[in-house]
């Protein structure tokens, strides 16, 4: 049976840290940010874009789980989740998580995937975005899949994709690049990250 949570793991979603027995474990999203350079971006539009994607987030978990009240939706967000449902609806995608912690003890990383389910006989890993799919979206599912499976969670034949709602359209992109390769460059994230920790 697949669980949302793992009791072994903790989460600070004010401080966003991970610890695991005491433990703290760097973030997936936090190792792959030293490889995005935000800083020719206005920080007014990054903020309101963080915030729209945790609303778009939250407003998908809740769908979901059955439990979206659409009278207290924002209006700016109904457009999103029309989109959201039109794909479920043209893809016959069957979500089966949402927002899931998971953890990697071998390397030491956590995460929470957007969403797992099933589109027709395949078992899918989706993230989900509301602006641009950055060039690490392979990295970052990769690295969300690897705890999974290795945890028993998921089963090794699963696939990766990223999900892109608009207001009036969405995009479903299925991650093609090898699984083995996007994993490597996580953990090479991962080591450059835990050496400008240890050096900083």
């Amino acid at each position: 049976m697949l669980k949302s949570t793992d009791p072994e793991l903790r989460f600070d979603a004010e401080a966003h840290v991970y610890t695991l027995s005491g433990r703290r474990m760097p973030s997936v999203t936090q190792v792959l940010a030293q490889l995005e350079d935000w800083t020719k971006v206005d920080p007014v539009a990054l903020d309101l874009a963080r915030v729209r994607g945790q609303h778009i987030h939250r407003m998908v978990e809740l769908d979901v789980h059955g439990n979206l009240d659409e009278d207290t939706l924002a209006p700016e967000y109904h457009g999103y989740l029309r989109q959201w449902r039109k794909f479920l609806a043209e893809t016959r995608f069957k979500p089966l998580l949402a927002e899931c912690q998971v953890f990697d003890e071998r390397y030491g990383y956590a995460g929470t995937f957007d969403l797992a389910g099933t589109l027709g006989p395949r078992f899918i890993l989706v993230d989900v975005k509301s602006g641009l799919v950055p060039r690490t979206v392979p990295l970052q599912t990769a690295a969300y899949l690897g705890a999974a499976v290795q945890r028993g969670k998921f089963p090794a034949s699963a696939e990766r994709a990223a999900l892109r709602l608009h207001e009036d359209t969405y995009r479903f992109f299925p991650i093609d690049s090898s699984y083995d390769s996007d994993l490597g460059d996580f953990l090479a994230a991962l080591r450059l990250h835990h050496w400008r920790e240890r050096n900083a």
